[in-house]
């Protein structure tokens, strides 16, 4: 018991080290290597649907990648890679309805369904 006691110790200590060493020591930043950085989440949590170079102005500036089901059963969509909800909105965009397979978002004031899959 003695034995098993120490081990821990030894480790609590040795970890403790390790989460004290400034990331400095293992350079400047993360190298990918060509991939995606593990570290940085696939979708975000706001509400700000942009498109990759500003706001969403079109139908053309909307990237559906994936609807869920939450566990209440609304579902969610993933949209230029931010998480959306029915009732989201920016200044230009509303989403109005989320169903199994296509969002309706309301663009100005024009209405587009959107599919998953075509």
């Amino acid at each position: 018991m003695k034995k098993i006691k120490m081990i821990i110790a030894i480790f609590l200590a040795v970890q403790g080290l390790c989460l004290g060493i400034p990331s400095s020591l293992f350079g400047d930043e993360y190298n990918t290597q060509g991939q995606r950085d593990p570290f940085v989440p696939l979708v975000g949590v706001s509400t700000d649907i942009s498109s990759g170079n500003g706001t969403i102005m079109s139908v053309n500036d909307v990237s559906l990648q994936g609807i869920v089901m939450n566990a209440d059963g609304k579902f969610s969509a993933i949209i230029n890679g931010e998480v959306m909800k029915e009732g989201d909105s920016t200044e230009h965009t509303k989403i109005e309805a989320i169903r199994e397979n296509a969002v309706v978002i309301r663009i100005e004031d024009q209405s587009h369904e959107i599919k998953l899959y075509e």
